[in-house]
């Protein structure tokens, strides 16, 4: 049994993480004719109907900056083309597998929302741009004094910003 558990913690460290081939852009930006105090209640309606909690907010430079949210129920892999196998997650990762070619779903994927509303220049509407940072996701392998993290490549797939977008136009 001794020697197993070793074995086997070498068959899944051995895989290189793979490469993310999707290109969605990591800020994502939208205007609405709306005025600033409408859209700014209802970034922080949106933001708190979806869970997630605000660290900072600062009305007069228009920042909301959110806690550490957990993403790991909301991953998606991609394909060999870039397409997302799953449209609705909020993030997509690499695929980190064993040497037997096993998939490795993650322990933990978390990030924040960095948000900024703004009135634009000539007072017509709004503009918001949302960013996904602070981005960690990591599997967790063996136990005890053997055990460590192999960390995952993360990007936003612009799902929450969109149905952001959706909520405010």
């Amino acid at each position: 049994m001794r020697k197993i558990i070793p074995t086997l913690l070498f068959f899944i460290s051995c895989s290189a993480p793979k490469q993310i081939i999707n290109n969605a852009p990591s800020s994502y930006t939208f205007e609405t004719q709306k005025p600033f105090e409408q859209v700014w209640s209802n970034v922080i309606d949106y933001v708190t109907s979806k869970g997630v909690s605000i660290k900072n907010i600062d009305k007069a430079s228009g920042i909301i900056v959110t806690d550490d949210y957990s993403l790991t129920g909301s991953y998606t892999y991609e394909d060999k083309n870039g397409n997302l196998q799953d449209p609705g997650a909020y993030v997509l990762i690499n695929k980190i597998k064993s040497a037997l070619g096993i998939i490795i779903p993650p322990s933990s994927i978390n990030g924040n929302y960095n948000i900024r509303v703004k009135p634009l220049k000539d007072n017509s509407g709004t503009s918001v741009t949302v960013n996904l940072v602070n981005l960690k996701g990591y599997v967790i392998f063996g136990t005890g004094y053997n055990r460590y993290n192999k960390y995952y490549i993360i990007k936003s797939t612009n799902v929450f910003e969109k149905q952001l977008a959706e909520k405010l136009l």
